[in-house]
């Protein structure tokens, strides 16, 4: 009895993987394959420390750390009330990342998004990213500096 269960089992499971690659094989979608490097290559005589920098500004942290940098060392803006400095490091992160976006993709860095929803998707999401990414650098600056009065 143990030996007809076995082989019913193996006999399911043999059944079952043949079943799964015919039906693999002919399932009208094809299996996507990503893309190891979604971003082209530079041409020739490009400046990869500009493309390294757009790139960074856009999905690296950059613009964050950057309207964080101005924040603290603009005048003008170091002036505002905390409540609009707040609202300013938002805006900054986004509007310098969009900005970088819009070189990368004007210099073929990037690949063009096309229609406008996708760019009003990638903009999305890249503003998100810099905000939360800003957020993250404001808040680990000023728990260093509560934690520690010294550190600049």
């Amino acid at each position: 009895m143990k030996k007809l269960l076995l082989s019913l089992v193996i006999a399911l499971v043999v059944s079952a993987l043949v079943a799964s690659v015919v039906v693999a094989q002919d399932s009208p979608l094809p299996t996507p394959v990503p893309d190891p490097n979604p971003y082209p290559p530079p041409a020739p005589g490009d400046d990869e420390a500009l493309r390294m920098a757009l790139l960074w500004v856009v999905g690296g942290g950059g613009a964050g750390a950057i309207a964080y940098w101005l924040l603290g060392n603009v005048a003008w803006l170091g002036a505002l009330a905390s409540d609009k400095k707040r609202y300013a490091a938002l805006g900054l992160s986004a509007l310098l990342a969009w900005l970088a976006f819009a070189a990368s993709v004007g210099l073929e860095y990037l690949p063009d998004p096309g229609s406008g929803k996708v760019w009003l998707e990638q903009l999305f999401s890249i503003a998100f990213a810099a905000i939360i990414t800003s957020q993250g650098v404001h808040g680990w600056r000023q728990l260093s500096r509560e934690a520690s009065p010294n550190i600049e």
